[in-house]
């Protein structure tokens, strides 16, 4: 079953429809070469696999085979999730020699896991998450990096985009997606994780594991953290 942020497919060629706000594209061969042309930036970032469209959907529509409205396709880059959560814990390591080494206060712990809950339920206005879904194409848990979007000629590279597609968002995660962007100025009625679709259990599950992982920094109590910091000041 598709995650409830997604529209059905149904089995539909998505390359058949008109491009919406929302749809996710992956970096395909003809999508690679605008890239390289236009943002060798992006071309060149291994982890910027994907791509979600920004533009409204009504600026998007092809009537009678004539172009779309909007002269400009926006897109925002897609990543990991984890390069999101490293950004925001990066926030609370004060020192250079914190971020340099891996570790953290114990006592900013909850404040990653708020931005866990507040970017699962894509109420982080700099993101907008992305559930996986391997069987559709979705490898893994990704963010749209909001802030750095860029554009393509709606006119040369309309077919391209749409060729690429391989999800598209419920209409009310579309309209979410607007809100954030600044497309819409209310808060937008989507389903949130509790209680419309998972436990609190299962949610606080869903939020934790991420931070848990040994990987991502070391967490230590802040008298550990304190004496560390100064030792390592001192040297």
């Amino acid at each position: 079953m598709t995650h409830f942020t997604y529209r059905e497919s149904d089995g539909r060629d998505l390359s058949q429809d008109d491009l919406c706000q929302g749809d996710l594209l992956e970096r395909s061969v003809a999508l690679g070469k605008i890239l390289k042309d236009f943002f060798p930036h992006y071309h060149s970032e291994d982890d910027c696999r994907y791509f979600i469209i920004l533009t409204q959907s009504c600026d998007l529509v092809r009537r009678n085979n004539a172009p779309c409205k909007s002269k400009y396709i926006t897109l925002a880059p897609v990543r990991p999730m984890r390069m999101a959560l490293e950004e925001e814990v990066h926030k609370y390591q004060y020192h250079p020699i914190e971020k340099k080494l891996g570790f953290i206060s114990e006592s900013n712990r909850h404040k990653i896991i708020q931005f866990m809950q507040r970017l699962f339920n894509n109420n982080e206005s700099d993101y907008f998450f992305l559930f996986r879904e391997p069987e559709l194409g979705l490898e893994g848990d990704f963010c749209a990096f909001l802030q750095q979007p860029i554009s393509v000629r709606a006119e040369d590279h309309y077919d391209v985009l749409l060729k690429a597609r391989i999800l598209q968002l419920q209409e009310s995660f579309q309209h979410k997606l607007g809100y954030w962007v600044g497309i819409l100025y209310s808060r937008v009625g989507t389903a949130d994780w509790v209680p419309d679709n998972y436990t609190e259990e299962d949610f606080k599950r869903f939020t934790e594991e991420p931070v848990k992982k040994d990987d991502l920094v070391r967490w230590l109590d802040d008298r550990t953290h304190r004496r560390v910091l100064r030792d390592l000041i001192k040297k």
